[in-house]
């Protein structure tokens, strides 16, 4: 920005901050209207799909805290997309911890361990996916690129 010193800079700077504010709120309420015009609403699938997986575990409805867990949700959802939300759900009610099997898996206990909930990345096989038969060792494989790179080097592509 300006210098500090100058009057017309030091008036500008609060209107500069409301104005980034209020435009950051309407960048907010508008993607929420794209969603309603699209036809989706995130925050209700992700409750569709926990209450279904609770009630299928359960047999029963889960009560929800209406104040309090569409807002968590609707702040899950600006780091996790819907689809991640559901992979970590089912791996929630898959958990047989006695203490989520104790306390019957409830969402604010989901919440409070995110992170905990993070699928597994399936475990990588043998060789490798750069070479056409894959190679079975580390060192293979470095031998094959160096190899390559010098091919590239004495073709002048590199």
């Amino acid at each position: 920005m300006a210098d500090d010193t100058d009057p017309l800079a030091r008036k500008l700077v609060p209107l500069v901050t409301d104005l980034e504010a209020t435009l950051a709120r309407a960048h907010d309420q508008l993607a929420g209207i794209q969603r309603i015009l699209a036809g989706g609403n995130p925050v209700g699938d992700v409750i569709d799909y926990f209450s279904r997986n609770w009630q299928a575990q359960y047999g029963s409805a889960y009560t929800w805290n209406r104040k309090v867990d569409p807002a968590t949700i609707k702040r899950l959802l600006r780091s996790l997309s819907v689809p991640d939300l559901k992979r970590r759900i089912i791996v929630y009610f898959a958990t047989a911890d006695l203490f989520y099997v104790k306390n019957q898996h409830p969402f604010s206990v989901f919440v409070s361990t995110i992170n905990a909930h993070t699928p597994k990345a399936p475990p990588r096989g043998p060789g490798c996916t750069l070479h056409d038969p894959p190679c079975q060792r580390t060192q293979e494989c470095i031998a094959r690129r160096l190899a390559e790179g010098r091919e590239a080097a004495l073709l002048g592509d590199e």
